[in-house]
């Protein structure tokens, strides 16, 4: 809703206002949730009071790497269909900055994201090993899919090799 009413009222947000809606609009909080019920085992009332007085940082830092992976993945193909509702596209609205300068900077994000998402997997935790890697291993996956774009780009034909060859040329287990 908030992304409609920027929209439909005019209103550019700061890269930092659109990160801010953008890791929950990505779906991930809701999906992590669901995922906590299907694999806790017992589910338990921190885990649970974690989830209602805010999102855990733990899946919100997963869901902002992975808000800004889509955007940097996708950005090319998003310009050239007139979208402009991107990490990449605000970052060089608010600051002037070119293109590549922009990716780099959202990149340069992502990185101390990372610091912190890795920080809290060794910290103290409501939730049990086995949920945190689902959003851990959720963010590295999203990551590299679109290290080389979303796959509607000029870089599809890399893309679908590489997903080619993941599936269809197994790694050797010898």
């Amino acid at each position: 809703m908030i992304e409609a009413r920027r929209y439909y009222g005019g209103c550019t947000p700061t890269q930092e206002e659109y990160i801010e809606n953008g890791y929950t609009s990505i779906g991930i909080p809701v999906a992590m949730l669901h995922t906590y019920f299907a694999v806790a085992n017992p589910i338990t009332k921190e885990a649970l009071d974690c989830f209602q007085q805010q999102c855990p940082s733990l899946i919100r830092w997963s869901a902002t790497i992975i808000r800004y992976a889509d955007d940097l993945g996708t950005f090319s193909r998003e310009v050239e269909i007139g979208d402009t509702s991107n990490s990449v596209q605000f970052y060089m609205h608010e600051t002037g900055a070119f293109e590549e300068e922009a990716r780099k900077h959202i990149r340069f994000l992502m990185d101390g994201i990372w610091k912190k998402l890795n920080k809290d997997m060794i910290d103290y935790s409501p939730f049990y090993p086995s949920f945190m890697e689902i959003p851990l291993n959720f963010a590295r996956m999203v990551n590299r899919l679109y290290q080389h774009g979303d796959g509607h780009s000029s870089q599809k034909d890399d893309v679908e090799e590489l997903i080619t060859s993941i599936l269809a040329e197994p790694i050797p287990l010898d």
